[in-house]
């Protein structure tokens, strides 16, 4: 075990969308690469699990959001969930259109 993603559904102004509810990376494995993954960081390819997972879903289903509630203290966090594309709501949400 090396991490856990954990997602759920919910809505995002009247619009399906999947949230991502928990992601962990072990303390052993992070800041740390895999050669399995790409040679990318776990918490990177979690982020990008989860948005390949809402693609997924959203031809199914017709998704159109993946969100997130970061810990709001944590300015460095947010700032790499901007990275892949989050955009910050009104009430410290981010969200990422799919």
């Amino acid at each position: 075990m090396i991490g856990y993603l954990f997602l759920s559904s919910t809505t995002l102004n009247d619009s399906p969308a999947i949230q991502i509810d928990y992601i962990f990376v072990d303390y052993e494995y992070r800041k740390k690469s895999l050669d399995e993954i790409g040679k990318i960081s776990i918490s990177k390819y979690l982020i990008l699990h989860a948005i390949k997972i809402t693609k997924e879903i959203k031809e199914l289903i017709g998704v159109k959001y993946l969100t997130l509630y970061p810990d709001k203290e944590n300015q460095k966090l947010i700032e790499r969930y901007r990275e892949f594309g989050f955009i910050l709501l009104k009430n410290s949400w981010l969200f990422v259109k799919i």
